[in-house]
């Protein structure tokens, strides 16, 4: 009833169909509020085959020992996109002109919004950002401090959604610094995180998930927490710090998916590692006691890969 209550205010006051994009921005804000914690977003499919399929690992053609390395090759750099030119001082002040002579509460953040977002559009994040931050203080005097940061996390999913990763990033930690202790906190570190992921900017995104574990570790979030930042490790090459953080997070979550995910995972590090005779017995060691069909069924694929290798360096061992 509260929920139909405020989509009832909120077409009284924009009206026409004039804020259309906001009342879809709040919508999808109060929904992830009354659904719970989401799944955490989900990488593009070029960078998913690297960081969430671990049965996409190659040998090193080059390396005689046989050495295996996650297919970081498979992810295709960011496209250089040109943004338009920047807006001029003049359009800019028009712009805010329009926020000022705007007809009622309603009509002020549908303006408000479009300026974030044309500043945003052009490349200026740097002004756009203070303009999100107006918006949401004008939200949070007439609706609250909840629905601020409803609007604040659907504003930066939706960027997320549209795959302005550097645009979202702003946006989750404008949320982060306004209201680092609310509802929505912990869901953003994980979007966070993902996102400066998709820009290879791990050890960012390593410090992000770290202080979701950190400061949020009772929450829904903090097992994928556990789980980003083994990976975070791993694509630095930190292999033995991203071992530690599986081996705690099996302990931490034994006896459900994400602790066998953390056992099963243990052996695509080492793999990695080009420490093929450990990630053989961890795999064998997973296998008498998984559970969950799709992990053993991955540890199998692996295992199978790892005695390939081997075969592969005892052959060039023994022509050599």
């Amino acid at each position: 009833m509260y929920e139909k209550n405020h989509q009832r205010r909120w077409g009284r006051w924009i009206g026409l169909g004039v804020a259309a994009g906001l009342i879809y921005t709040v919508g999808l804000a109060c929904r992830a509020k009354n659904s719970g914690p989401s799944a955490p977003p989900q990488p593009s499919a070029d960078s998913r085959t690297v960081v969430e399929d671990g049965s996409i690992v190659q040998a090193d053609a080059s390396n005689s020992s046989g050495t295996m390395t996650p297919s970081r090759t498979s992810v295709r750099p960011a496209r250089s996109v040109h943004p338009p030119k920047p807006l001029t001082p003049e359009a800019i002040a028009e712009l805010r002109g329009r926020i000022a002579s705007a007809d009622g509460y309603g009509a002020r953040i549908e303006a408000r919004r479009s300026l974030f977002h044309q500043l945003r559009k052009h490349g200026q994040l740097d002004l756009a950002l203070p303009e999100l931050n107006s918006l949401l203080d004008e939200v949070e005097r007439r609706e609250g401090r909840a629905m601020a940061q409803r609007v604040a996390f659907s504003i930066a999913g939706n960027l997320v959604r549209q795959k302005d990763h550097n645009s979202a990033i702003g946006a989750y930690t404008v949320l982060l610094e306004r209201y680092g202790d609310g509802p929505f906190a912990a869901e953003a570190l994980l979007h966070l995180g993902s996102c400066r992921l998709e820009l290879h900017e791990y050890v960012e995104a390593e410090k992000v998930w770290r202080r979701l574990i950190e400061g949020f570790d009772e929450t829904a979030q903090a097992p994928w927490g556990w789980r980003k930042l083994a990976l975070a490790q791993l694509l630095q090459g930190k292999f033995e710090k991203s071992l530690a953080t599986l081996e705690m997070m099996a302990g931490k979550y034994a006896g459900t998916q994400f602790g066998e995910y953390a056992r099963m995972r243990q052996g695509y590090v080492l793999m990695a590692a080009g420490r093929l005779a450990e990630a053989k017995a961890s795999y064998a060691d997973f296998l008498t006691t998984c559970s969950n069909g799709k992990y053993c069924r991955l540890a199998q694929d692996q295992l199978a890969k790892v005695d390939q290798a081997l075969t592969v360096a005892r052959a060039d061992g023994r022509q050599r």
